[in-house]
């Protein structure tokens, strides 16, 4: 037997509704469409600046064959609130998709690492602290020497929250 129903409308899994979001290319996630031949389903996801989807930013576009899409880098920026759904589609793709999943918001909030002066933060010597989210700044500058296009030197900044190795263990 042959059926061409189209799949159900996936569920929306992650980000959850008005969650935060950590980073400016975040992996979207839809619980798995069923159809009835349990066949691998291509998705489409989008991801706009309004509910209504006037303004799409970022789109899958039926190139994903499973039900995580991760987010076109350079489409979404830092303190802004997104809007995002997803379809699946059936053998006959795109006649007979599911039909757009119900929107869900999120925000983009990176991490605020390092200082700047507009951020509350507490200096004694070489320490800071970020009185915001808690982030310790340890600055410890280096030996600096003069050269024909000025002075060259280095210094050290560890941030315990940074998440990033570079080698000297996270921070």
């Amino acid at each position: 037997m042959n059926y061409t129903l189209p799949p159900n409308v996936p569920g929306l899994l992650l980000p959850t509704s008005a969650a935060s979001v950590p980073t400016v290319t975040p992996v979207l996630s839809a619980d798995p469409a069923s159809n009835p031949n349990s066949d691998s389903l291509p998705y489409d996801f989008q991801v706009a600046s309004d509910s209504g989807f006037g303004t799409v930013l970022a789109s899958a576009g039926w190139n994903t064959t499973t039900n995580t899409w991760t987010v076109t880098p350079g489409a979404l920026k830092d303190g802004q609130i997104y809007w995002w759904r997803a379809r699946a589609c059936g053998l006959a793709c795109p006649n007979d998709d599911s039909g757009w999943s119900t929107g869900r918001s999120f925000s983009i909030r990176l991490p605020k690492l390092g200082i700047r002066n507009y951020w509350p933060i507490w200096i004694h010597g070489p320490l800071a602290v970020n009185q915001a989210n808690g982030n310790l700044v340890l600055l410890l500058p280096g030996p600096s020497y003069p050269s024909a296009g000025g002075s060259m030197g280095a210094s050290l900044t560890y941030n315990s929250q940074a998440t990033a190795d570079s080698g000297f263990g996270p921070g």
